[in-house]
């Protein structure tokens, strides 16, 4: 496990409430990043958070895109714990067969999993999530990789709204919310920290921000990979506008801004800034087809978090 930033910020995360330098209370949000597969890490931490009696009222915002909309959602259901053994079978399913079906990662099972079609006692707590203090933002992508932010406590079906985030060109099926056809929100920016400040940040505000990858850092991504993904992303996507395959082509740039941006020195500012990038045995390939692969990188991110959080906070209220 990797910590980038202000690391206060996780052991102050064990107070329900922070009160900042004004006098007022300190805002917190919280956002996930893309991953597929690699989405078990982002889902075995926010396990390990509720597990630390963090839960989803600790934070003002919580955001998910992508894979991360589905750990976003049943963790401000406080239902941190169905999210992370739903990614060891979707590799156990041989991908021939999910191809059939028009989509290569079987969304389909993660949307019948969370309605409870598979397990009636696991069915995603949409009333909770609503009732929640904690806001649930879900960032979809349009067909011209414009960012739209969607608040999930509006939505029509939480689930739907988490399909769409998810619904990767080409390898799952295109979602219609509210009558327009939404994309998996990462081809239009793998964690857009800035957009989500635009849209929630009050004047004067001090805010904490923690960010949870599902990936390592992009200079630690396999040199095939750095040399390879935006070719095979304009090949992939060469029907689709040419806006959306630059936004999808251009994803570890954008995130290599934010890793900028949480390095970056802020004393006695307003922000504090915290990301948790995974490391070693915690890396998980987006197509992995290991289910125990899956399985154990989960484990061991879960480990590394709830291992951290047993800290203590370093001031007590």
């Amino acid at each position: 496990m990797e910590i980038i930033g202000d690391a206060t910020l996780l052991r102050d995360l064990h107070h329900k409430e922070l009160t900042g330098t004004t006098g007022r209370r300190r805002r917190r949000l919280l956002l996930g990043t893309p991953g597929l597969k690699a989405g078990a890490v982002d889902a075995s931490r926010r396990h390990a958070l509720a597990d630390a009696g963090i839960l989803a009222d600790h934070f003002d915002m919580n955001f998910g895109v992508s894979a991360s909309s589905w750990n976003a959602a049943a963790y401000n259901a406080n239902q941190a714990h169905l999210v992370p053994e739903i990614y060891p079978h979707l590799s156990e399913i041989p991908f021939f067969f999910t191809s059939w079906m028009g989509d290569w990662i079987n969304i389909e099972y993660v949307a019948s999993f969370l309605r409870g079609d598979v397990r009636s006692d696991m069915r995603l707590d949409e009333a909770t999530i609503r009732a929640s203090r904690c806001d649930l933002i879900i960032g979809t992508s349009d067909l011209y990789g414009n960012l739209v932010l969607h608040d999930a406590k509006q939505a029509n079906d939480i689930v739907d709204l988490c399909c769409a985030s998810s619904a990767l060109p080409l390898v799952t099926c295109t979602r219609h919310i509210d009558g327009e056809v939404r994309l998996d929100g990462g081809c239009a920016n793998p964690c857009p920290v800035v957009d989500v400040l635009k849209d929630t940040r009050i004047a004067g505000d001090e805010i904490d921000i923690l960010l949870i990858a599902s990936r390592p850092r992009p200079e630690n991504h396999h040199w095939i990979e750095q040399w390879m993904y935006a070719p095979l992303v304009h090949a992939w996507l060469w029907w689709y506008p040419w806006e959306l395959r630059m936004n999808t082509a251009a994803i570890d740039a954008k995130m290599g801004k934010v890793v900028r941006m949480f390095e970056k020195q802020r004393p006695h500012s307003r922000f504090r800034m915290c990301a948790i990038f995974p490391t070693g045995d915690e890396c998980i390939s987006p197509i992995e087809s290991r289910a125990e692969k899956v399985r154990s990188a989960g484990k061991a991110a879960y480990g590394s978090f709830a291992k951290f959080l047993e800290k203590r906070p370093l001031r007590e209220l």
